[in-house]
Parts: structure tokens; C-alpha cells; sequence
């Protein structure tokens, strides 16, 4: 384990008490209850080594519970920033979507002219995201959705070393549960759920953490995530996917980001290529120069 932890064993007087009475008791601290229920959410505690989201677990004797050091730093920091426009004409506009912001009708507060959904990312993936400004551009695009006629790049961070240079996993999805009202998937260990596929190239491994490229030919929910965790590296900061990471430290956020979008405009026929800049924390995680992503431009040859 990190430095960067408050350690306690539960002893028998703490028997059957929730995460969160235990962390109230022992981190002698001024601050809310609500904050420290939102650091556990973060991912920032874990029991016997697992990461536990839920402050109402019940504690047993005996446990190893862990807790990051710096947790009030992590939860003080303002929770949405406006999205950043990377690309804006008569049909739509472009926006790097940062994380905690959903895409849903609350989207439309932070922008002057009405907007319309063409495709999603999820809460905690940052990057590209296509708006269009009215319904008849909203199909169009959709269109070019459907028919894969949009080429996606993103970036990841995932747990453990990757051996293979390029890989492509392609299988069925398949529901899973749900949790914290999000549906959770897994791959289909028979033909049936929806086809889903991805390519890969691993584009740097460093301390025991892999830099990759991903290009989803498909779009289901939360593709990238499953295909990756299911072959043992799950991105970092995760928490919905995986509990148990080789990568020691708290990454305060799911490090998946939509790097570029580029496709033919529906209505002026020119190529557009639109990238979205590369959040800090990846580079302070595994240093690269930008320039490195493109070494495997060619994903699927």
C-alpha cells in the first residue's frame, strides 16, 4: 500500500459498525459527514486491499481499512467545469465534455442556443462530444453514427503492463446488474446481447501502468470499459468495473478520454478531424509526448 493512507484494523468494539461511523470516529475531523461519504464514493477507501463505494458497508473485526490521506483536498475541488468548444458552425458544435457532467437536458444550461443530443460519453469520460443545433443536423449525424462512418480515438490508462502492440477484442455484451442506478454490462460468454468491438494499440507501459489507444468500431455502453476490463486491464479510476487494482495510488477519476472525432460534415462534405487536449493527470500518471499517440494511427491493419 501508498504512503498516502490512514491504516486502522477494526477492533472488536467497532464490530458490525458502517464504513462511514468508522471513518467519522477514527479521522478526528472537522468536516462533514456528507464529505466523507463523497470521498468513499470517489473510490478513496478500501477493505482488505478492495476498494468499497458504499459508506453503509458493516466493518468486521480484524479488517485492514485504508483510507487516503489527502481525501479533503480531493472532495473540495469544484465537482463540474463548463464544457470547452473545440468546434462550432451552423450545425453543430463541438465541445470537449469535461468529467462529472452528464449527457442529459441539464446540458443545455450551459450554452446560449439550443442543443441536441447526437451521442453520449459517459459521466466520468472527458473529451469530444458532438451537439447539434437543431433537429434536422441531429439526424444527420446520427446517421453517420449508424453506419460507422465516424472514426473515434480515445485515450486510456489501464492496470498492468500490456504485452501485445495491437489487439482487437470483439464479442457479445450482455446486461450485468446495476449499481448506483448505472447498468453494468459483461461480455457474453455466448453468442447473444449486442456485438461490440474495439481495437487497440498499447502505445507506452510504464510502472506498471499501459497507455493505450482505443477505437471503438462500435458504440455500445461502455464498450471500451468492459472489453478492457474483461481482459484484465481495467482502466484506471474504474471503480464501477474493478476493486482490486496492481496500480497502488487513488486516481480521482476514470482515465478514459475521447481524443478525437473525424468524419465527413453531413452538409459541407469537408473532413473534419477534431481532437480534444489531453487531460493533465494523464501525463502526470505515465509521461508521453502527444506526438506518441499517432505511432498506431493505423489501428486495425
Amino acid at each position: 500500500m501508498p504512503k498516502k493512507l490512514f491504516t486502522w484494523t477494526v477492533s472488536p468494539e467497532d464490530q458490525g459498525v458502517s464504513v462511514l461511523r468508522f471513518l467519522q470516529k477514527n479521522l478526528h475531523t472537522q468536516k462533514s459527514i456528507r464529505m466523507i461519504k463523497k470521498a468513499v464514493e470517489l473510490g478513496m477507501c478500501s477493505i482488505n486491499g478492495q476498494i468499497e463505494l458504499f459508506s453503509s458497508k458493516k466493518v468486521s473485526v480484524y479488517d485492514h481499512i485504508y483510507f487516503h490521506h489527502e481525501w479533503e483536498r480531493f472532495v473540495s475541488l469544484p465537482s463540474i467545469k463548463s464544457p470547452t468548444v473545440l468546434y462550432e458552425d451552423s450545425f453543430y458544435m463541438i465541445v470537449d465534455k469535461p468529467i462529472h457532467l452528464s449527457c442529459d437536458p441539464k446540458m443545455q444550461s450551459y450554452f446560449s442556443v439550443p442543443i441536441y443530443l447526437v451521442h453520449r460519453l459517459d459521466k466520468m469520460t472527458s473529451g469530444c462530444l458532438i451537439l447539434a443545433k437543431n433537429p434536422v443536423a441531429k439526424n444527420k449525424m446520427e446517421q453517420l453514427f449508424r453506419s460507422q462512418q465516424i472514426d473515434k480515438r480515445y485515450i486510456a490508462i489501464v492496470d498492468r503492463p500490456v504485452r501485445e502492440k495491437k489487439f482487437v477484442c470483439e464479442n457479445y455484451l450482455t446486461k450485468k446488474c446495476s449499481f448506483q442506478g448505472q447498468t453494468l454490462y459483461q461480455v457474453s460468454k455466448k453468442r447473444g446481447g449486442v456485438f461490440a468491438k474495439t481495437y487497440f494499440v498499447s502505445i507506452k507501459t510504464y510502472h506498471g501502468v499501459s497507455l493505450l489507444l482505443c477505437h471503438p468500431i462500435t458504440g455500445k455502453t461502455h464498450q471500451i470499459r468492459v472489453h478492457l476490463s474483461s481482459l484484465g486491464h481495467p482502466i484506471l479510476g474504474d471503480y464501477l468495473y474493478e476493486r482490486r487494482f496492481s496500480y497502488s495510488d487513488f486516481v480521482p477519476r476514470l482515465l478514459l478520454h475521447s481524443y478525437e472525432l473525424s468524419f465527413i460534415h453531413p452538409f459541407t462534405r469537408k473532413r473534419m478531424r477534431i481532437q480534444a487536449p489531453i487531460p493533465e493527470i494523464f501525463h502526470t500518471i505515465i509521461s508521453f509526448k502527444n506526438s506518441e499517440v499517432f505511432h498506431g494511427k493505423n489501428l486495425d491493419s
